[in-house]
């Protein structure tokens, strides 16, 4: 799967194989942005964007981070027994195989659009298993990302509304 991504265009995914040696990609002006989150805060000290979820019944976040990155991990209970996690890093050693390729491994209907958030533009990709039963979602740009990975269609869509109401901060 190859992402084609260009602030003012919108973004396009390719499947390949791998065994062609060409490919050509036209990529089509962005007329209007799917989705643009708000600011959080007017001024931030954060070097990079980052979105902050909306608080959403059944989902608890951890903060956490280290020298070079910050990042949080939201857990969706339906039960004791089941827990879905999202993910979230940002920093400057974040970027380079995003989303990986297990997380791309098993997904099909893959679809993409733009997001803005803190007056960037992020790339939203979204996937559902081949039996349609799981869902993944990666929200980012270069330095950070949110992403769920083959979750349950109810912590799905939890999860989305989270992102979808959620706010950037920035600088």
């Amino acid at each position: 799967m190859l992402l084609f991504a260009k602030d003012g265009f919108r973004p396009q995914v390719v499947l390949t194989t791998g065994s062609q040696s060409e490919r050509t990609v036209v990529m089509q002006p962005e007329t209007e942005v799917s989705l643009a989150l708000p600011s959080c805060r007017e001024h931030s000290t954060e070097a990079f964007p980052e979105l902050e979820l909306a608080k959403t019944p059944r989902i608890g976040v951890r903060r956490g981070g280290d020298v070079d990155f910050r990042g949080y991990a939201a857990t969706y209970t339906k039960n004791p027994a089941v827990v879905e996690v999202l993910g979230s890093m940002t920093g400057i050693h974040v970027g380079g195989l995003n989303p990986t390729p297990d997380w791309v491994k098993g997904l099909s209907s893959l679809t993409v659009r733009s997001i803005r958030c803190g007056g960037m533009q992020w790339i939203d990709l979204r996937g559902v298993s081949e039996g349609g039963l799981l869902q993944s979602r990666w929200v980012g740009y270069g330095q950070g990302h949110v992403d769920y990975s083959k979750v349950s269609r109810e912590a799905a869509l939890a999860f989305d509304h989270a992102i979808d109401h959620g706010c950037c901060l920035c600088q």
